[in-house]
């Protein structure tokens, strides 16, 4: 176990001494990546909210003809209504945001009960048109108000206009159909990390070694093939675990500069109108409806751990890919299938829905992960299938270890160049 150790500090101190990488680390997951993900969205957050709460002018030509229509909207103190000749040319030149058209039969048809004309001008090309969104809706509401009230001055009830009502029934839990839509991403995800995230350290490790004649000299001494591949595969788990811990610190880190920066960015904004905003309408959100749709802590816990047998045998692949390599260049083509292989979730998962699988399919390298993770995100605790995963998968991992092993202790593959 000293020697392993000795084998795995080597690797360790190889990995700390490259001060580029560290750099570029540091780099991208503190400066590079919450830059880029944060201020744009910061940005376009500010932009939502002020254009969702602040007054809103609005031209509308035709006004005359809609006295009620217009006094409606104004009932809202958020917006105005300013006439105007020409509202589409006001919104194509960008001299307002969106603006409205009425006909000048709009009232006669509203008083005659038939259907009027207005016309809502955006323009659909502006990514964000909050000002567009928030008109059609207050004309959509003055719409159903008119509705209301035909409706109540003929006597008719609302059922009327729905003569069949049609309602969905989801067999499924609410856990199973988050989980089925998780299932797409999240393993996926995971696959790709755990067999290609260790790669550069692994083929630096043999393959580098070997490409760089530095190789030989450790053969020479007592250590054995087996103590050598096991500190090296040591090494390649540490720095796949490190990678993790490191990407979970970087979200946790970008979550709250994020929270900091949209403190700094709307520190300004005023929210005493947003309740009469349209978007106060919308339904409460809490943290217990969202939680509703998670998995239970055991399932959480248990798809964590899930996690493991992947990345033991995405190592142990990696250091056999290594081994068979004459140098790096060869051990990264090598390697290409790994990196195909990590996208099977996302192609396996879209045909799933209607698969029932059985026992022996969890023992399938890869595909036994998949459908373990499907079932943990759906709240679905199998202990059988688990076991079968787990176990085959660091089966899977101990043969490809022996492999390498047994390839260096072939001289031909070792000390070729």
């Amino acid at each position: 176990m000293k020697t392993v150790w000795m084998v795995l500090k080597k690797e360790i101190l190889n990995i700390v001494r490259n001060r580029r990488r560290l750099f570029m680390m540091v780099l991208f997951n503190f400066i590079l990546l919450p830059c880029l993900a944060i201020l744009p969205m910061s940005v376009i957050m500010r932009k939502t909210v002020e254009d969702t709460i602040q007054k809103l002018e609005v031209p509308m030509q035709g006004m005359e003809y809609a006295p009620e229509l217009v006094a409606y909207i104004e009932e809202n103190d958020t917006i105005t209504i300013v006439p105007a000749e020409d509202v589409e040319k006001l919104v194509r030149e960008k001299q307002a945001s969106a603006g409205l058209i009425v006909s000048p039969d709009f009232e006669q048809k509203v008083q005659s009960g038939e259907s009027a004309l207005v016309m809502v001008v955006m323009d659909r090309s502006k990514s964000l048109n909050m000002e567009g969104v928030r008109l059609k809706s207050i004309v959509e509401d003055y719409n159903q108000s008119i509705l209301k009230e035909r409706l109540e001055k003929n006597n008719i009830s609302k059922e009327y206009l729905t003569p069949v009502q049609v309602e969905e029934l989801n067999t499924a839990t609410e856990q199973e159909t988050a989980g089925s839509q998780l299932s797409l991403l999240i393993p996926g995800f995971i696959m790709t990390f755990g067999l290609t995230s260790g790669l550069a350290v692994a083929i630096s490790s043999i393959a580098g070694e070997k490409e760089e004649q530095t190789l030989e000299p450790i053969l020479f001494t007592t250590i054995s093939r087996a103590q050598l591949v096991i500190g090296k595969l040591l090494a390649v788990l540490v720095n796949v675990i490190s990678a993790a811990f490191g990407f979970l610190f970087t979200i946790l880190f970008s979550a709250l500069a994020f929270v900091i920066v949209m403190f700094f960015f709307l520190r300004d904004v005023d929210f005493s109108s947003i309740s009469t905003s349209p978007a106060s309408a919308a339904s409460p959100f809490t943290i217990a409806s969202a939680t509703a749709f998670l998995p239970s802590p055991l399932a959480l816990t248990l798809f964590v751990v899930s996690m493991l047998p992947i990345i033991l045998l995405g190592s142990a692949l990696q250091i056999m890919i290594s081994s068979i390599a004459r140098n790096s260049e060869e051990a990264y083509t090598f390697s290409l299938p790994l990196s195909i292989l990590s996208l099977a979730p996302m192609i396996v998962s879209f045909f799933l829905d209607e698969f029932v699988p059985t026992l022996s399919h969890y023992a399938i390298p890869i595909f036994g992960t998949i459908l373990s993770m499907r079932d943990l995100l759906s709240n679905h605790i199998y202990n059988n299938s688990l076991s079968v995963m787990f176990i085959s998968s660091i089966g899977y991992a101990a043969l490809a270890i022996s492999f390498s092993i047994w390839m260096f202790t072939r001289e031909e593959v070792v000390f070729r160049a």
